[in-house]
């Protein structure tokens, strides 16, 4: 096959994803479409697809047109290189544009639009598992990574199919898996359960997925979140690999489309650049399979957020891809000193205070469970009891059920004016879950006092008042 250099060879699909190849004069000779990183999923013609991935960044340059822009993965052919994700060729380097390819990989790098970006840090769980004969696998993150959505979340979940890799490629080795997956909360909460939920189980790689949920934070709880588990998880095992998996919502990905990244996506990155975490995409994969037509967003994606097996095996197939990289070479060395913190006050040196441990007249002691993710709690529904509790820091919350008979206080802060949270919301008609609420992120660092007041008024729909505390979030 003669690859046409003179012109533009490849036109593009409405998704601008390569489509079809022309000969010397121009006739289309082949199809092809092409998922991340050169994989062809789709190839009509009688020519073999004449592309490797090589993993450039830069800019694309379209000669007939006159103008260029960013891409983010390109391919090797006998001439040029080809961007897998707009189509187009990337020729000799335009006249007067000095270190061209230089200048755009430094571009791209800041763009972040790749679905994995490999850290420095990473490899040692491997080695474990081939010369050890163990490995544990930790997962921290929300409902997604719960396997919310899943018919069996311990098989067909993106956290159950890839500790099931695991046990594939090392079948001799102990492979155990710590899931710390808690639905419906962030990195923050994240950060005070990670010692009690995470380390105690002594992982050697940990999966952390709260690109969803965070989209609740505020773009500072979010990087003192993400940061504080990094840092709690290499202050705990300097041995351990981290990867952050980024997973998406039906809007969160309307930013790819934009070419751009989901906000929440940009902030975990920037604690991933910081300290050389690689990061894996799923969510843009399923973007660009959705774009080229291979799947719909209800099939994927039915609720919006939570994926169907067939969105799970997408996700795993990311995770396994990554994985299966990095099954040979040599892995980096311990992390065993850290560079200076990104924020400046990153939640590492938090606490998660029992309840239980508080001196709490007119609370009960209930040995019933957090919904399963705490062994018990204080529990009260007499309104006008109070709960009082001193402690040195900056940060005060609380970690809480809500439930559909569960109620409202009032609260505190160092004899502050009274403010109002509910432990009920509209996602108690469906499902009691464990939850949790910041009261104060933002105290001058010291001695304080919390005061809380059990009310008698409640949402309407609310079939009771009571308050059940597993736990006070203090840092």
């Amino acid at each position: 096959m003669i690859l046409h250099a003179a012109a533009v060879p490849l036109q593009e699909s409405a998704h601008r994803r390569s489509m079809q190849m022309t000969d010397g004069n121009e006739t289309v000779a082949n199809e092809y479409l092409y998922r991340s990183f050169g994989e062809q999923s789709v190839l009509s013609g009688s020519y073999d697809n004449p592309f490797t991935w090589v993993g450039r960044l830069g800019y694309y340059w379209e000669p007939p047109r006159g103008w260029g822009g960013k891409c983010c993965r390109m391919t090797s052919a006998r001439i040029g290189f080809l961007c897998v994700v707009c189509g187009c060729w990337l020729l000799a380097q335009p006249a007067g544009a000095g270190n061209w390819y230089a200048t755009a990989e430094a571009s791209m790098k800041s763009e972040k639009a790749h679905l994995v970006e490999s850290g420095g840090d990473f490899g040692r769980a491997v080695v474990k598992a081939r010369r050890e004969g163990s490995v544990t696998i930790g997962y921290i993150g929300g409902s997604i990574t719960m396997g919310g959505g899943a018919s069996d979340k311990e098989r067909t979940s993106w956290r159950a199919l890839t500790t099931q890799w695991f046990r594939e490629q090392f079948p001799e080795a102990r492979v155990g898996e710590v899931n710390a997956a808690v639905p419906g909360t962030g990195s923050d909460l994240g950060a005070f359960r990670c010692q009690r939920d995470l380390l105690s189980g002594g992982p050697d790689l940990v999966f952390v997925e709260f690109a969803v949920n965070d989209g609740a934070l505020s773009e500072d709880r979010c990087l003192r979140g993400m940061e504080g588990i990094v840092r709690q998880i290499w202050r705990a095992n300097p041995k351990a690999d981290i990867a952050f998996v980024y997973t998406t919502s039906q809007h969160a990905a309307q930013a790819y489309g934009r070419g751009e990244v989901p906000p929440t996506v940009a902030r975990h990155q920037r604690v991933a650049d910081h300290y050389g975490i690689p990061k894996i995409n799923v969510g843009r994969a399923f973007w660009e399979r959705i774009q080229a037509g291979e799947a719909t967003w209800e099939e994927l994606l039915p609720d919006g957020a939570h994926p169907s097996d067939a969105g799970y095996a997408i996700y795993a197939e990311e995770v396994r891809r990554f994985l299966a990289e990095r099954l040979t070479g040599e892995p980096a060395g311990p992390k065993s000193v850290l560079p200076e913190p990104l924020t400046k006050d990153p939640l590492e040196e938090v606490r998660l205070v029992d309840a239980w441990e508080i001196e709490a007249p007119g609370w009960t002691r209930e040995e019933e469970s957090l919904a399963g993710h705490y062994p018990h709690r204080l529990a009260c529904n007499r309104p006008e009891t109070t709960l009082t509790y001193r402690f040195t820091g900056s940060f005060i919350g609380l970690y809480w059920l809500v439930a559909p008979d569960s109620g409202d206080i009032e609260w505190s802060v160092d004899g502050s004016a009274p403010e109002r949270t509910s432990s009920w919301d509209e996602w108690t008609r469906l499902w009691t879950r464990a939850s949790y609420v910041v009261l104060r992120d933002d105290l001058q660092p010291g001695e304080h006092e919390l005061r809380i007041r059990v009310l008698a008024d409640k949402n309407p729909e609310a079939t009771g008042t009571w308050i059940r505390i597993a736990a006070l979030l203090a840092h």
